[in-house]
């Protein structure tokens, strides 16, 4: 577990810089600049830039977001890159996905899918 300025009050953890592995269960929200975080089981991570492996979480706030082997709720960014992920709503500016399944996209300028079933897509 690196950070680095990080303040835990209850179930919330926040600081500039968040890299955790397994954090503890109690541990439900996760806000800070740049945060990393694998094998995990959040409600919601917010920062500028987000990078999640193997997490289950049901909303997920960025600037650049980074998703691989994810469940994810509602994803919300300016730059979104998913890999091997289930996600209920994206939003994004620009989109990349690879091997995804996505309920609703909502997008602003482009997006890229490969091998992605995607069943709703709309342009904001």
């Amino acid at each position: 577990m690196k950070t680095r300025r990080v303040v835990i009050e209850g179930n919330v953890v926040e600081g500039d810089q968040i890299d955790l592995v397994r954090p503890p269960e109690e541990v439900r929200v996760i806000k800070g600049k740049r945060v990393k975080v694998q094998d995990a089981s959040l409600e919601a991570v917010e920062g500028e830039d987000v990078t999640l492996i193997n997490v289950d979480a049901k909303r997920v706030i960025g600037r650049h977001v980074r998703v691989v082997n994810c469940d994810i709720g509602r994803v919300e960014g300016e730059e979104v890159t998913m890999v091997n992920t289930d996600a209920d709503e994206v939003v994004a500016r620009r989109g990349e996905f690879v091997n995804c399944d996505i309920n609703r996209l909502v997008y602003e300028e482009f997006y890229r899918a490969v091998n992605t079933d995607i069943k709703s897509v709309s342009r904001k």
